[in-house]
């Protein structure tokens, strides 16, 4: 009455072992009436959580992305750009405070 079996070949059967061996076995919750309630709570804590890191991995994606193209525009300017930049600043604080000298009267040596 017992149907014989397909004989297992021995690549076969190394290949499922193999495979089993590479993941855990599925866990399965027993829900009870009580219980049922306190699992759905469980997941959908589960899930906030996970919303909750993709938000702010989505966040911090933004910001290195920002910050890398601030960095490639600084890399595209000129090496001497900071130095320009000071420079031009001193000078015009310069102008201002020669401005601001000679309106109450004080002489400038140039």
């Amino acid at each position: 009455p017992e149907a014989p079996q397909e004989p297992i070949l021995s690549g076969d059967k190394k290949e499922d072992e193999n495979q089993e061996s590479e993941f855990p076995p599925p866990i399965i919750r027993e829900t009870d009436d009580d219980n049922s309630k306190r699992t759905e709570m469980e997941t959908s804590d589960e899930s906030n959580i996970l919303r909750m890191l993709k938000m702010k991995r989505n966040e911090s994606r933004k910001l290195n992305n920002v910050e890398v193209q601030e960095e490639e525009k600084r890399s595209k300017l000129p090496s001497n750009w900071e130095a320009r930049k000071r420079r031009l600043e001193w000078e015009l604080n310069d102008q201002k405070a020669r401005e601001e000298a000679e309106k109450q009267g004080k002489t400038t040596i140039s």
